[in-house]
């Protein structure tokens, strides 16, 4: 998949190619859902890959960037549905975590602001 490269390269050591990277991922999640579109295969592959290529601490980091771009509630449980549907159900646990865990601090986000308004 053409998107692990980039995402592998906010890593690189030039910080220029790792701005770069978050640039992209962000652009790409302002276009009518590209990124959401492309997630379920750039998850897939980053579960599956080998963890001599890929830290357990770093795959944790990538999900939890990629998670962030999915922000509503909505999608987030669609997108878990299509994942079980491409991973089963030994690899979501960790998929899993991530963007419930987005999910729950968007929604803490909600709750802090309406109280800040009160």
């Amino acid at each position: 998949m053409l998107l692990i490269l980039p995402l592998l390269s906010l890593y690189d050591s030039a910080d220029k190619v790792a701005q770069l990277a978050k640039a992209l991922f962000t652009d790409l999640s302002r276009k009518q859902n590209l990124l959401y579109n492309a997630l379920p295969d750039v998850l897939e592959k980053l579960v599956t890959v080998d963890r001599r290529e890929l830290s357990e601490r770093k795959l944790d980091e990538l999900l939890q960037f990629l998670s962030g771009f999915v922000a509503k509630d909505q999608l987030r449980t669609r997108l878990v549905e299509r994942l079980k549907e491409k991973l089963g159900e030994e690899q979501m646990p960790k998929v899993q975590q991530y963007f419930k865990v987005a999910t729950q601090q968007s929604q803490q986000v909600v709750t802090s602001t309406v109280s800040i308004e009160e």
